[in-house]
């Protein structure tokens, strides 16, 4: 149905039901409605360990990487101050006609 990132995806079910599941082993992540990595199994990485000569201060920025519970496939990243709460990047919500 929408592919939200290379390794999630939108779906529904056969009653219309929206959810967002791992498109490697088709895992749930929960209703599409709410945040996929949420369901997901995180790390939170010191940037030195990626970018260990131009990495910023892991006190103002972590990278935070999110894999399938179901398969270990890393389907997300996201740089953010640590301590912040999980970023909520795409909203999905029912439109309705009028």
């Amino acid at each position: 149905m929408l592919d939200l990132t290379p390794y999630v995806r939108v779906v529904e079910d056969e009653e219309g039901q929206r959810a967002t599941i791992c498109t490697v082993c088709e895992t749930v992540h929960g209703d599409a409605r709410e945040n996929f990595k949420l369901f997901c199994l995180v790390y939170e990485r010191d940037p030195v360990e990626v970018h260990a000569e131009f990495a910023p201060d892991k006190e103002w920025m972590i990278y935070r990487e999110f894999y399938c519970p179901g398969c270990g496939t890393q389907v997300e990243v996201e740089a953010t101050p640590p301590g912040m709460p999980i970023l909520h990047d795409v909203e999905i919500f029912e439109l309705t006609g009028g």
